[in-house]
């Protein structure tokens, strides 16, 4: 049987979902390209017509930070030094030390503060700081006194018997004395005389002549025991008077009273794991410094100076001293005294020795307090200068920003001397100049300054 050929058969369309993608138009896709593009092209020209045009440029900006003029004057190098200011006159008020015989168990001693002065308090020469208790030390007194007056009278009664024993010895001597002075007369009688009464007279003569001798002797040694026993109550009667002053004495020290004018400040003591402002009913130890006395109106800033620095500063020096409590007030010093030994931090190995340098505070103000934290600016060295503008108005290579009218223009200078904050210009600006100064003087390095 036989089969004709035919051509194959076309494909048959695809049906379902899918057919969709492969039936879409060329050209949707185009008017898509076209509409982006032409979106794009309205952004690009509406930024260029925002833009305004640059023909010429623009003149410098007007600073923003403070414009100022310059100086004419002096220029002063000064060195920058640090320390506390202290007072050039002041007291220390120490717990007294109390003298005198002591014993075991016995509290006459003791210290305990029965009243106090308020701290911060003005006192003058001899008001009372602080009072101790003096109970226990007048009962001392008194037994003291008692125990003179008794001494005084055991002197007395001694050297009453002693005058007695004295009367009583001489009496005898006298005695003595005339019983020799008989037996010489009866031995004139020896030629009337039996030999028995002759040798009797002789007999008598020996024993009137050494008891005589005997009674001698013994005043010698008399007059050296009444002299001891006496020196003994005096000496005992000596040594009760001096305990009597000394408690007197020990009764007055324990009122505290102020030496010198000034305000009071009061010491700090340790109670428990904290220190506490003194007050009443504390015990203080003798010789401890409880209380100071400061006269404020007197002044003095103690400094410290590197021994680099410290050869620059000179006594008499002008200094300008700031408080760190009180920004923007200044107080004219100078400089009295300047250490001659240098020295280090004793809590570290410290290869920079510094030098204590002090200066006098030329007027005091009232708020300023001891022990403050203060600065001083020691002048060092004077220029005389003409005109005279900050560091931070110098831009690099020697250019100051200068204010002409309406603008700003940079104008070349030449500098001369300088210190940290301020150069001296030689040439380039008259003095009446408003100049820009930081950021807005185009200040790129001015480390050429010097």
């Amino acid at each position: 049987m036989l089969r004709s050929r035919s051509s194959p058969a076309a494909p048959l369309p695809p049906h379902g979902p899918r057919a969709n993608l492969h039936l879409a138009p060329k050209s949707a896709r185009r008017r898509r390209f076209w509409s982006f593009s032409g979106a794009l092209a309205a952004a690009i020209a509406a930024a260029l017509w925002l833009i305004p045009p640059r023909d010429k440029p623009a003149p410098p900006a007007a600073p923003q930070s403070p414009a100022v003029r310059p100086r004419k004057g002096v220029l002063e190098r000064t060195v920058r030094l640090s320390g506390e200011i202290r007072a050039r006159r002041s007291a220390g008020i120490v717990a007294p030390k109390l003298r005198g015989t002591r014993s075991r168990g016995l509290s006459d001693f003791s210290l305990a503060l029965q009243w106090v002065i308020r701290p911060g308090a003005l006192v003058k020469p001899g008001d009372p700081l602080a009072e101790f208790d003096r109970r226990a030390m007048e009962v001392r007194l008194d037994d003291y006194r008692a125990d003179v007056e008794d001494r005084r009278r055991v002197v007395r009664r001694v050297q009453a018997s002693l005058d007695e024993r004295r009367a009583v010895l001489e009496q005898r001597i006298r005695v003595a004395e005339a019983n020799v002075a008989k037996a010489r007369l009866n031995l004139k009688t020896i030629p009337v005389r039996s030999a028995i009464d002759a040798e009797r007279f002789r007999l008598h003569l020996e024993e009137a002549t050494a008891s005589l001798r005997e009674l001698r002797r013994q005043a010698a040694y008399f007059d050296v025991s009444e002299r001891s026993e006496l020196r003994r109550q005096m000496l005992l009667l000596r040594e009760e008077e001096l305990e009597y002053r000394r408690a007197e004495a020990n009764r007055e020290k324990m009122i505290l009273r102020a030496p010198i004018a000034g305000v009071v400040v009061l010491g700090q003591i340790q109670k428990g794991a904290e220190y506490v402002e003194i007050g009443q009913g504390d015990e203080m130890r003798p010789g401890y410094v409880f209380l100071q006395v400061v006269d404020m109106r007197h002044l003095v800033l103690e400094a410290r100076a590197n021994q680099v620095d410290a050869q620059r500063i000179a006594p008499g020096a002008r200094a300008r001293v700031g408080v760190d409590a009180m920004p923007g007030v200044t107080i004219p010093a100078r400089v009295t005294a300047v250490g001659s030994l240098a020295a280090g931090r004793h809590y570290r190995p410290d290869f920079v020795r510094q030098v204590v340098v002090r200066l006098d505070l030329e007027r005091s103000p009232v708020a300023v307090h001891a022990n403050s934290s203060a600065w001083a600016d020691v002048v060092v060295e004077s220029i005389e200068a003409g005109v005279i503008v900050p560091r931070e108005c110098v831009g690099a290579g020697g250019v100051v920003r200068v204010r002409g009218g309406d603008q700003w223009r940079d104008v070349p200078v030449v500098t001369g001397a300088a210190n940290h904050i301020e150069v001296v210009v030689t040439s380039g600006l008259t003095g009446a100049e408003l100049l820009a100064c930081g950021q807005d003087a185009g200040l790129a390095n001015v480390a050429n300054i010097r």
